[in-house]
């Protein structure tokens, strides 16, 4: 485990002067800063702090009480490699020096990958030296139980490399990656224990213990865990950050205990639950060792392929980290050296399978940043095509087009919009290629409908072409238009399937153009120009982005501006009620949050802080729309809460008659053959298709109901948009259940009613998610968050994408990335860049949530409740009024409402912003005088309320990533501060893996 977490210059003396039972108190080891320090060499607090002032005093300024003296690491080794370490003094000296040797991989890694920083005059990231890291080792926690850990200390202060200034050390790097520097930790650790003979059974979320011990002997000695799932379930809480609250809430002051007791203790209690200490093996066995270094590169090579294919650039930290993240998962842990040597050898082999490397220069700290030959040869070609002129003989005769026009409107039974006829006529008797950029829900198939009338009747074929096999297979069903994938029509293309003077003076168009990244792009290019085609791009730029490399759509767009061959679709259909119509139209417009503000009026947006109850309430939601004979579909940003989603809605609605109970079990696979487990399929199942299949005649994407079940023979029949597919188990079995998606395989599909699980912590929520989220729907767009104020905030900002060439120009310039500059932007707008304190985002959370727990307690306490002792002492604690001590002691009903006047005053006074304290003051006089006995309280309702906070901009502060959710955060910017640590699991978002150190 790894947590970090920021030091003041006045919290700076308890690491140094809190003595361990097992190690020297007051001095820490001095683990990094070969340039200007001796490595190993002891220092106590008074050196520490006078090395740091010293530095601070070359720039002219002073290190104050509340300035930030250094960052805190704190390094936790696994639960069963504490507890041998306590019960035996000969593995003690084993496992310490497994442990600390990891300590010292990461911080050498930290330092030497360039993510120990400065910034420079403008407040950009650079390269820094200089770094001084101080390790302090402790033996137990606050229970008296076993854990081994070490904090690192890394001073606040660094040597720009540019210009040798000594300035305040920006350590964003390190919080981003926490928990990929925390893999690394445990992958080394492991690695050295398992080298000295120990076995190790390595778990599927990242962590690992000594494979001689049972769970319930490590629960014997993990009391403080037991303590924060105790106070979790006692007031309905899940999830991480409610797990930060309850470790915060249940923490004790440290005890001092007797070691020689302690040791006793644990040996009885060892005893008592069966522990019996391990022996090592023999002989490390390298010929294991031969072949997890074959798999590891493999995985390795793999990881940098996926990162040239989908950035178009990479460096080599880039690959490392990723990389730890996929070795994990398939339980492969190596040294920290073997990791960095096997990704420079998996981007040799990278950049050799695709046409050699390019440099794009260095990143702002010094990294080289490559591409490959092929990305820039696919992306060069694109910007040399652009947007092809063709002669005359392509226009169509345009009296022709007028008439069949008419005729057209006349089959339809109503009449086209002035911007659908505009758009046919435009492409049909221009010469040029052309685009149309159409909404969401704006007539883009009857526009095409008609396009493809008026060139047939004129003797002319029209082509339809998109990068999925599911928007292909919709758009020649819905058009009428032959349709093929990018890649289909490639491989067809130089098979010489088609007749070049057949298609000479035709449209090829392309859907969802948006999708399209270079090298697809360029393939529709030269497949046009080889057949004399005109192209036809129809997208919407504020849709998702191509997942490969580059993001042309934009720059034919602006092309066609030029060019005047840009069309627009504006008049939205979809969405039958006015303010949803409304809203869609303001998401697709980019005012994503006034859309959210409209829905949120019409009371479609609920904010249910509580993983558990707002997946309950989204259920709920989906069987009423079922009972009601309303198509629905959720839509989620990640895998793994679909896969919740459509595990719990199918069990109810087996439950209620809508599947059948019974129906033929299967492992399915994704489109990369990759196994996603075991998954039954019965009659009323909606399924998706997961992989394109020419013979079966299905896409990647299409979806269909079960109506009939063959158990004997693994088959089904599915009904789909194009008929029934008779799907054999055991030839085809890329499928599963369908009644939640992502929001990426939700584009181009329409239902009556959308429901949106929008946390607001994940990254893959932006603007562009939303908006296709929101428009899914004809009828209800429902969304489902965690945060309302953390979504508005996720949504503001699109998800943009540079491609290679403005990659390279950034670099050479000098320039910030784009997704830099729009971190920047938004950070200006809403005057949030902090430094020294940091208050993030994710410290609102914390405090909003501590308070309503804060709260909690009160309401109990004054309703009568018994507490336990250590609650009603932190109760009086935070009582700063004598009246309230009094009114705590004697508990009289009459002087409540008063005692609650001042502690509401005091409370609000002592640590809140000063705008936010009348507000503050209702909301804790209603809560405190609610009587509660602790049932059915909601434990999310005041997120997002009742606080504004007023950061200013201030120089020399250190700024956060404001999408970062579990992170230790420290605030001092009105002289008080919480000390959390933060529990930091790599996999998994619960609280059972949580062991507190300090």
């Amino acid at each position: 485990m790894l947590s970090l977490s920021g030091v003041s210059a006045s919290q700076g003396a308890f690491y140094f002067e809190k003595e361990d039972y097992f190690f020297q108190g007051g001095e820490g080891n001095v683990i990094a800063g070969e340039t200007y320090w001796n490595t190993g060499e002891k220092i106590n607090h008074e050196r520490f702090q006078e090395i740091v002032e010293a530095r601070i005093r070359e720039t002219g300024g002073a290190l104050k009480g509340n300035d930030r003296l250094a960052d805190n690491l704190s390094f936790s080794a696994p639960k069963s490699v504490s507890l041998l370490a306590a019960l035996d003094d000969h593995h003690r000296e084993l496992i310490l020096e497994a442990h600390r040797e990891a300590v010292k991989a990461v911080i050498d890694y930290i330092e030497s990958s360039g993510m120990f920083q400065a910034r420079d005059e403008n407040g950009n990231p650079t390269a820094a030296r200089g770094m001084l890291a101080v390790r302090f080792d402790h033996f137990t926690n606050r229970n008296g139980d076993p854990q081994l850990h070490s904090h690192v200390l890394i001073a606040n202060v660094a040597e720009r490399a540019g210009d040798g200034k000594v300035v305040s050390a920006y350590l964003r790097e390190i919080y981003n990656h926490k928990i990929d520097l925390g893999l690394m930790y445990r992958m080394h650790c492991a690695r050295n224990l398992e080298e000295m003979g120990y076995r190790i059974e390595w778990k599927k979320d990242g962590t690992f213990d000594l494979a001689d011990f049972t769970e319930e002997q490590l629960r014997a000695f993990s009391t403080r865990r037991a303590e924060i799932e105790d106070y979790l379930k006692e007031h309905g809480l899940e999830g991480g950050k409610a797990a930060e609250v309850a470790a915060y809430r249940t923490r004790d002051p440290k005890k001092d205990f007797n070691p020689e007791e302690l040791r006793k203790n644990w040996e009885t209690r060892a005893r008592e639950v069966g522990i019996k200490l391990p022996e090592r093996q023999g002989n490390y066995d390298y010929q294991k060792e031969v072949a997890i270094s074959s798999i590891a590169q493999k995985i390795l090579e793999g990881v940098a392929e996926k990162q040239l294919s989908t950035k178009g650039y990479v460096r080599e930290i880039d690959v490392q980290l990723e990389g730890v993240r996929a070795l994990a998962k398939e339980g492969i842990y190596l040294w920290v050296g073997q990791i960095q040597n096997y990704a420079e050898n998996a981007l040799e082999r990278a950049f050799s399978n695709q046409g050699g490397r390019h440099s794009l220069g260095q990143d702002r700290v010094g990294r080289n940043v490559w591409t490959v030959t092929n990305n820039l040869h696919a992306e060069l070609r694109t910007r040399d095509i652009g947007l092809m002129n063709h002669s005359s003989s392509y226009a169509l005769n345009p009296e022709k087009t007028k008439e069949i026009l008419k005729s057209f409107e006349q089959g339809l039974g109503y009449h086209l919009t002035d911007e659908q006829k505009s758009a046919i006529e435009g492409i049909a008797t221009g010469r040029g290629d052309a685009v149309v950029i159409g909404k969401a829900g704006t007539g883009k198939t009857t526009m095409l409908k008609g396009l493809k009338t008026v060139y047939q009747e004129q003797g002319r074929v029209v082509l339809g072409v998109s990068v999925s096999g599911a928007a292909a297979a919709n758009l020649e069903k819905e058009t009428g238009i032959s349709s093929y994938t990018v890649d289909a029509l490639n491989t067809l293309h130089l098979k010489g399937t088609f007749e070049h003077t057949r298609l000479q003076g035709g449209a090829l168009v392309v859907d969802e153009a948006g999708m399209l990244d270079a090298k697809r792009t360029a393939a529709i290019q030269e497949f046009a120009r080889a057949h004399g085609m005109k192209v036809v791009y129809v997208g919407d730029p504020d849709q998702l982005k191509p997942v490969g490399v580059g993001d042309p759509f934009r720059r034919l767009v602006s092309e066609a501006a030029k060019k005047g061959s840009l069309h627009e679709l504006t008049e939205i259909f979809r969405q039958k009620d006015p303010e949803y119509r409304e809203a869609a139209r303001l998401a697709s417009s980019g005012k994503t949050v006034e859309a959210l503000e409209k829905l949120s009026e019409k009371g479609w947006v609920k904010e249910i802080n509580s993983k558990k109850e707002r997946l309950e309430a989204i259920k709920k939601d989906y069987l009423r729309a079922v009972e009601e004979k309303k198509s629905v579909l959720v839509v989620t940003d990640k895998n793994s809460i679909k896969d919740r989603l459509n595990r719990e809605i199918r069990y109810e609605l087996q439950k209620r008659g809508y599947v059948e109970k019974e129906g033929v079990k299967v492992e399915v696979r994704g489109s990369n053959g990759k196994s996603l487990g075991t998954r039954e399929f019965a009659v009323g199942d909606r399924v998706l298709f997961l992989k394109n299949d020419r013979d079966l005649g299905v896409q990647n994407g299409l979806a269909g109901q079960v109506v009939l079940v063959h158990r004997e023979e693994q088959s089904l029949v599915v009904r789909t948009d194009f008929g029934m597919k008779e799907v054999n188990l055991r030839e085809y079995n890329y499928l599963d259940h369908g009644y939640a998606t992502t929001v990426y395989k939700s584009q181009g599909q329409t239902v009556d009613r959308v429901i949106y699980n929008a946390e607001s912590k994940s990254r893959s929520v932006s603007a562009n998610s939303f908006y296709v989220a929101v428009t899914r729907g004809r009828e209800e767009a429902k969304i489902y968050t965690d945060s309302l104020e953390n979504l508005r905030e996720r949504i503001d900002v699109s998800q943009e994408k540079a491609d290679v060439l403005t990659r390279a120009a950034e670099v050479e310039a000098g320039a910030r990335s784009l997704d830099e500059r729009l971190q920047v932007r938004k950070d200006l707008d809403r005057d949030v860049v902090t430094l020294r304190e940091s208050i993030t985002a994710s410290e609102a959370d914390f405090k909003i949530l501590n308070r309503v727990v804060n709260l909690q307690d009160y309401r109990d306490y004054f309703a009568g409740k018994d507490l336990k002792e250590s609650m009603i002492d932190s109760i009086k604690r935070e009582a700063s009024k004598e009246i309230l001590r009094k009114v705590i002691e004697e508990r009289r009903p009459e002087n409540q409402k008063e005692a609650l006047d001042r502690a509401v005053e005091s409370k609000t006074r002592d640590w809140h912003p000063e705008g936010a304290r009348e507000e503050l003051k209702n909301e804790l006089k209603e809560e405190l005088m609610k009587e509660s006995h602790g049932k059915g309280r909601e434990t999310g309702t005041l997120r997002g309320k009742g606080v504004d906070l007023d950061l200013k901009s201030g120089a020399g502060d250190r700024a956060k990533d404001m999408g970062s959710s579990r992170e230790r955060e420290t605030s001092r910017g009105k002289g008080k501060s919480l000390d959390i640590e933060v529990i930091e699991d790599p996999a998994r978002d619960r609280s059972a893996g949580v062991e507190m150190g300090d």
